[in-house]
């Protein structure tokens, strides 16, 4: 599931969409979080 969110990223990003960037900074942050909390389970 956490990796979902930077995989669709990472996959629009290499389609040369500009404002994926945001999207993938966005992303990591998700994937930080996810990260953490499945940790803290």
């Amino acid at each position: 599931v956490c990796q979902a969110c930077s995989d669709e990223c990472d996959k629009h990003a290499n389609m040369g969409m500009e404002h994926c960037r945001e999207c993938a900074e966005a992303c990591r942050r998700c994937a930080a979080a996810c990260e953490e909390m499945a940790t803290a389970v």
